[in-house]
């Protein structure tokens, strides 16, 4: 069985061919010009989808064909006609490997990011015993509605995210100003804590910061 690392060394083996099969047959029209400019959008691709070693190897290929086929003297490496195209040269390789690095570890943060959050996603939908939910940092509205709200009455999750905090109170609360108190600290989760919630059958029992249940 074909691993994941092994497939992005392929990638970035089949990236640089097809780059250098695409920059031969423009070779007529570029010349000398940007032999390089192929191959850095070969090593942003390698490196985002593979990561840091394939991005490396993608780079070495890259220097490898380029100086081979595109720069004078062709068909030698590391013999170069001007100074102008060592330091082409030398500098594809080391920004090469400074973008590689860079978009390795952005995708990393990224793809760890995606996991934590549908951990949590996982973590709050099997909670079935506690009414978990989420506010957004901005307008108190909710984005997210686990199992456990919608048991017992709670309302279903299509019909509250994108609600008002305040639904969940009474109308004398809300009058009162109550609940603009209670649901001062807006955005983050947390379980129900409030004695009075309205829900659409009336008024509903809810867990309290211990997890017992209050209200009637």
């Amino acid at each position: 069985m074909i691993s994941l690392s092994n497939c992005a060394l392929w990638l970035a083996v089949l990236s640089v061919a097809l780059a250098t099969a695409i920059r031969l047959e423009l070779d007529p029209l570029l010349g000398e010009s940007a032999p390089f400019l192929l191959f850095g959008i070969v090593v942003i691709i390698t490196s985002w989808y593979g990561g840091f070693w394939p991005g490396l190897l993608a780079i070495m290929l890259s220097l490898l064909v380029s100086d081979y086929l595109f720069l004078e003297p062709k068909y030698s490496i590391f013999t170069y006609d001007s100074r102008l195209d060592e330091i082409r040269a030398i500098s594809f390789g080391i920004f090469g490997i400074l973008f590689s690095l860079a978009l390795s570890r952005l995708r990393g943060s990224i793809q760890a990011e995606r996991e934590t959050r549908e951990r949590f996603r996982l973590l709050v939908e099997g909670v079935k015993e506690y009414a978990i939910f989420m506010l957004d940092a901005q307008g108190g509205r909710v984005v997210s509605w686990n199992p456990g709200a919608e048991r017992d009455q709670w309302y279903r999750t299509n019909e509250i995210v994108g609600r008002d905090f305040s639904v969940f109170y009474t109308p004398e609360d809300i009058e009162s100003g109550q609940a603009a108190t209670r649901s001062g600290d807006r955005g983050g989760r947390g379980a129900l804590r409030s004695e009075r919630l309205a829900s659409p059958q009336g008024w509903f029992a809810f867990l309290g910061e211990r997890g017992h249940r209050r209200g009637t």
